[in-house]
């Protein structure tokens, strides 16, 4: 885990809370091989079975007849792509001495992925007829050489047929029931930029340790006058006149504060005149409903442009096509790698899937752990959880287009996790007990969850409202050991009381925000620091 060699190095929680062994004294397998195994087997160390699904139900045959000590443990290796667990009452652990466990064998443990594996080609290297090769010349008028950019074929599996679902959702993400964002590229564990007018600093690859914070933003020159109407500054013009009609038209939205630095929306774009281009949205503005509660624009309003092909102009930045400038171009990926790196020889994945990896609805004690698992790519949650006792060691949870991690429960634990590319919070953590259910005291009830000894990193990449590392709601976590990094919101959002948020480091953090701190403390309450 990262603090064993962090100049920043603390000193661990002093409970061990789990510990990742090789075998359970006592247990029952299911062995699990994602490249060589196949579903007609048994499951046993010899014989593999190949899918997640056909792993749960081996889960659910076997889970009856387990003792009240012994764990069943689900040995995965290889890479699942567009599978997800989608865990039921019959895959849940009997107790706290008598688990279900998900692990991940070998060095770098199972990979679950909620989109494919793409291959990069250059652009000049494919024939002069290729669709992508098309597409990426489109670039060409902005100064491009064809050389630097790359392009990967269609997905070959889990690309949906619907556009519309594939595109961002109008509106402020926090505050929108089924937010989910279009198909994002995470190159070497890290989501790159979809293309963008302002375009970000460059950024630094690998991330260093300590992070960096990228942020840049076009102005508003005046207040609109009428709804949704952007009034941009002369020598933003070719910033907003760099998109062809056709992009302009059918793939180009607008990220915006549009009450200055308040009101975190994302809206298509209108028509472009001279000065000014309009908005397409149902949004109404908050605030004094004397002003006819419209999507009003203030003079000075944060924004940026995104989603055309020729804004592919800047290391880092990508374009996924759905063919709004050609047909034939439809799922195909740009890139403009970082200075310096060979996209063959690192790893790239287009995230596909709006459901979750990890999905737990059943609101029960679940003694389930996931061990040694690296979850990637997910257009919204990669983990939902409505349970409690779900522990994770030693996952990876890269690049959620929402929130990383949705835990509504008690005492589930979270310990030596990378959380890296979250467009939302990186994990929030809350209690699913009420006044109904305990009653007027139950603010106070324990919840008890832990993160401890994680590193979480570039999160609020896509949503900037209210999207802090880590969330709390209830009362009694444990924040502890943990470094929080490279992001304009805070690390902790703090809501409830009697936390314990201790030994935790901070760099690069709430930059570009006006009114988050390292802690966001919201409201009044006991709390340990």
């Amino acid at each position: 885990m990262w603090l064993r060699t962090s100049l920043f190095r603390v000193i661990s929680l002093s409970v061990v809370l789990f510990s990742l062994s090789g075998h359970s004294v006592n247990a029952i397998d299911v062995y699990v091989n994602a490249q060589s195994g196949n579903d007609s087997n048994n499951g046993n160390a010899k014989t593999p079975v190949r899918s997640l699904k056909k792993a749960l139900a081996l889960v659910a045959q076997k889970r009856p007849s387990l003792p009240g000590s012994e764990d069943l443990i689900v040995h995965l290796k290889g890479t699942f792509e567009m599978e997800a667990f989608n865990l039921l009452g019959k895959h849940m652990g009997k107790s706290k001495n008598s688990k279900v466990i998900f692990r991940g064998e070998g060095s770098g443990g199972a990979r679950v992925l909620g989109g494919v594996n793409l291959e990069f080609k250059k652009a000049s290297d494919l024939p002069e007829n290729n669709a992508g090769r098309k597409l990426a010349a489109k670039s060409i008028n902005i100064g491009q050489v064809l050389n630097k950019i790359w392009v990967a074929s269609p997905p070959s599996k889990g690309l949906t047929s619907n556009d519309a679902a594939l595109r961002w959702k109008d509106g402020d993400c926090r505050d929108m029931e089924g937010y989910t964002s279009p198909p994002i590229l995470s190159f070497g564990g890290e989501a790159m930029d979809r293309a963008r007018e302002p375009n970000l600093p460059e950024r630094t690859f690998p991330r260093p340790e300590m992070g960096e914070v990228r942020d840049e933003w076009l102005r508003t020159k005046q207040v609109s006058k009428t709804a949704g109407e952007v009034f941009f500054t002369d020598k933003d013009k070719a910033k907003i006149t760099k998109a062809s009609d056709a992009s302009w038209n059918k793939a180009v939205y607008v990220h915006m504060f549009n009450r200055v630095d308040w009101f975190d929306a994302r809206v298509k774009v209108g028509t472009r005149t001279t000065g000014k281009f309009g908005t397409t949205t149902k949004q109404k503005g908050p605030g004094d409903p004397n002003e006819g509660n419209k999507f009003r624009i203030e003079n000075g309003s944060r924004y940026y442009v995104e989603g055309a092909v020729e804004y592919t102009d800047s290391p880092g930045e990508f374009h996924f096509s759905l063919g709004e400038t050609d047909e034939n171009s439809r799922g195909y990926t740009l890139f403009y790698p970082p200075t310096g790196v060979d996209p063959t020889t690192t790893t790239s994945i287009i995230s596909l899937t709006d459901k979750p990896l990890v999905l737990i609805e059943t609101g029960e004690n679940c003694f389930v752990r996931f061990e040694n698992i690296h979850f990637e790519g997910a257009r919204r949650f990669i983990v939902s959880i409505y349970g409690s006792y779900v522990e994770f060691l030693s996952c990876k949870f890269i690049n959620a287009g929402h929130d990383a991690v949705d835990l509504y429960g008690i005492k589930s634990t979270f310990q030596d996790c990378v959380f890296e590319s979250s467009g939302g919070a990186a994990i929030r953590m809350s209690d699913d007990r009420d006044f109904d259910s305990d009653g007027a005291s139950f603010g106070l009830l324990n919840s008890g969850h832990v993160l401890a000894d994680s590193l979480i990193s570039d999160f609020a990449y896509t949503c900037r409202h209210y999207c802090e590392g880590v969330s709390l709601g209830g009362s009694g976590h444990i924040v502890s050991n943990n470094h929080f990094r490279s992001s304009n919101m805070a690390a902790v959002e703090a809501v409830g009381g009697m936390y314990k948020i201790l030994h935790n480091v901070f760099s690069h953090i709430s930059d570009g925000s006006y009114d988050d701190g390292a802690i966001h403390w919201v409201a009044e309450s006991p709390m340990e620091r």
